[in-house]
């Protein structure tokens, strides 16, 4: 699901950019409930940026995104809340704004595209990122709504490994000296407090 909501930009030099479109099918897909409730993808339009940097420093203060909706509405962000801010990687959260000073929405079910133009974090230059209109989620994907294939999967290769005639062997011998109990306890022999291990 990230996958098909991010678009990377790199920037000469070593910079690169990576934003995120998370609407609100985004947090319900990725399980982040407690995120969604603190950025409100219902009520604006949130984009999480993370920059990066091999050489050099960020910009102290970039220039923030900004949001074109089908090439018509251009949109100043609501909100621009740093994350995460080190001298090598950043991470923000940008919030546009869903209606416009009217109260009407910028966003409709007919809207087919979103540009957000991006600064270059270490000098001049600007990149636009584009995201088409519905977003086309993959089949596997799931609202949350039983186990993916996945993870049903790799529930089974563990249990598969638990099952396993080997390490069935191995858990009765783990089991006996966990309580410092050995096989010598058991026929009645004296067990000193620390058995020894082999």
């Amino acid at each position: 699901v990230a996958r098909v909501l991010t678009r990377s930009a790199s920037f000469p030099g070593v910079a690169s950019m990576d934003v995120l479109y998370a609407p609100p099918e985004y947090f319900q897909f990725t399980g982040r409930g407690k995120q969604a409730s603190r950025f409100s993808p219902d009520q604006a339009l949130v984009f999480i940026v993370s920059e990066t940097i091999h050489e050099g420093q960020l910009a102290v203060a970039p220039a923030p995104p900004v949001l074109r909706i089908d090439g018509v509405h251009e949109v100043q962000p609501r909100e621009v809340t740093r994350l995460a801010d080190s001298e090598h990687h950043r991470t923000t959260v940008v919030r546009f704004p869903r209606t416009d000073a009217d109260g009407a929405p910028l966003m409709t079910e007919h809207t087919r595209q979103l540009e957000l133009t991006v600064s270059n974090p270490v000098g001049d230059g600007a990149k636009i990122l584009r995201w088409d209109l519905p977003i086309v989620y993959p089949e596997s994907a799931s609202l949350g709504q039983g186990i993916s294939l996945g993870i049903l999967l790799a529930m089974a290769a563990g249990l598969l490994a638990a099952l396993s005639p080997c390490l069935i062997q191995q858990t009765v011998l783990y089991l006996s000296i966990l309580p410092g109990v050995g096989l010598a306890a058991r026929s009645g022999a004296m067990v000193s407090a620390r058995p020894d291990i082999v």
